[in-house]
């Protein structure tokens, strides 16, 4: 039986070529013609890149009063230089828009952007998301992965959320970012970086350098550009025209007709304190786009969306988040003789408002505080008859709501009667409207019974 040669028994065609003396000139202007075609793709690529609009630009940033206009004009100083840039606001007030625009409008912008959300990271893994593998220990096969720091090579890494980086890691940091050298792993040689920082915080970076919580050298040198965002409560004359863009956005990333919005609801938007900032106003005209049947929004279409909010922004604002803010740790609320320093923590429930607010005080925490708390509120001694949530609210003669969590299920309550009645009482349909899941809304309701009953 005969059989067919093995391949390698036969020479390549390319070989047989390669012996040819009169080929090998025609093979070299190949190879030539091949690498001038590669570089003319690159050179291509690159073009079409610094072509394209961006997508965020510092006239993105909206707004015509006068602090807006100083936001604009320190983001177009700052991108022109390579120094760090450190931007200050409240979540929601345009920081991530802003270092994108001032990347994209630097010598930089046709190299990366790389972003990293220190808080959404583990501190565990932080580590290695910034510089890659660690350099004490001995190479390995997978040391490949590259740190964020690594692919932001010539161009910028944005830190959002500075203040939340450990204090180990901002020593790091700070070596890397002065040195523009990252080690190697094995700890044998060093890895040339050029990167430019753009740090985002909502915390007082200056109030954690002085508790400790901060170190002052990163500080000092992250402040060398430093912006301050303002919230939109303070600029307020800005709403109109965040408004007419925000919605044009929508209309046109939902392929949907464009709406307006009348003279009543703008004002109702310029009297509120807008404590999500930007972000809130387009979540809440986002809502009321696709609830809403008229091209025009009105107050009504508003309110109760607006409702809702409060109930989350009271939230953020109680002791807990204020804490937060500034980088402590939250206060708990700790019953009397426990030993520690504190009121005595009784249940809200079936007390007058003023009773209510009296029951609940927050003390500072102590480590044996957690172990004094009680697992669930103690009863009353006789059941109360009247609606937990009514006997929470303040008494007529009360000038205001005596604890946050009586005027939140307050406003609670309003804002899901009031979907009931737009509704018609489809609570499929009121739950779409307050932006919540329909188990939740049966959940409210199993609370407030007498909501259900009057909506059906």
């Amino acid at each position: 039986m005969n059989e067919k040669p093995r391949d390698s028994d036969s020479p390549a065609p390319r070989s047989r070529l390669a012996a040819d003396p009169s080929v090998e000139p025609l093979m070299d202007r190949l190879a030539c013609l091949q690498a001038e075609l590669d570089d003319t793709r690159r050179q291509l690529a690159l073009a079409q890149r610094l072509q394209r609009r961006p997508e965020h630009r510092i006239i993105d940033f909206v707004g015509s009063s006068p602090l807006a206009q100083e936001v604009k004009r320190q983001a177009r100083r700052v991108a022109q230089s390579d120094a760090p840039v450190l931007l200050m606001g409240e979540p929601g007030t345009g920081k991530s828009l802003l270092a994108h625009a001032i990347h994209a409008a630097s010598r930089r912008a046709a190299q990366p952007l790389v972003t990293v959300r220190v808080s959404a990271v583990p501190a565990a893994l932080l580590d290695e998301e910034l510089f890659g593998p660690s350099p004490d220990r001995a190479p390995r096969a997978d040391d490949s992965f590259a740190g964020r720091l690594q692919l932001a090579d010539g161009g910028t890494l944005f830190l959002d959320e500075i203040g939340d980086l450990p204090l180990a890691l901002q020593a790091k940091l700070l070596h890397v970012l002065r040195s523009q050298e990252m080690p190697m792993p094995g700890g044998w040689t060093s890895r040339t970086v050029n990167v430019r920082l753009i740090a985002s915080t909502r915390r007082d970076l200056a109030d954690m350098v002085r508790r400790g919580c901060f170190r002052a050298d990163l500080y000092y040198g992250l402040h060398v550009l430093p912006i301050r965002v303002p919230p939109l409560r303070e600029r307020i004359e800005d709403i109109e025209a965040l408004v007419e863009v925000l919605l044009e956005d929508l209309a046109r990333r939902g392929g949907l007709p464009p709406k307006s919005l009348g003279a009543s609801a703008l004002a109702a938007l310029q009297r509120r304190r807008w404590p999500g900032n930007v972000r809130e106003l387009r979540d809440l005209l986002e809502q009321a786009f696709l609830a809403g049947s008229s091209p025009v929004l009105t107050a009504a279409d508003l309110a109760p969306l607006m409702a809702a909010a409060t109930v989350v922004a009271d939230a953020r604002s109680g002791p807990t988040a204020a804490a937060m803010e500034v980088g402590e740790r939250p206060a708990v609320a700790m019953p009397a003789g426990s030993g520690n320093v504190g009121e005595a923590w009784l249940p809200t429930q079936g007390r007058s408002g003023a009773e209510a607010g009296a029951a609940l005080r927050v003390g500072p925490w102590t480590p044996g505080s957690m172990a004094a708390l009680p697992l669930s509120p103690r009863r009353p001694e006789e059941p109360s008859r009247v609606d937990p949530v009514q006997s929470a609210l303040p008494s007529e003669d009360a000038a205001a709501p005596a604890t946050l969590s009586a005027r939140k299920a307050q406003l609670e309550r309003e804002a899901i009667a009031n979907a009931l009645r737009r509704t018609k009482g489809n609570r499929v349909a009121a739950a779409r409207l307050l932006a919540i899941s329909r188990a939740t809304l049966y959940e409210k309701l199993a609370r407030w019974p007498e909501l259900g009953r009057r909506s059906d």
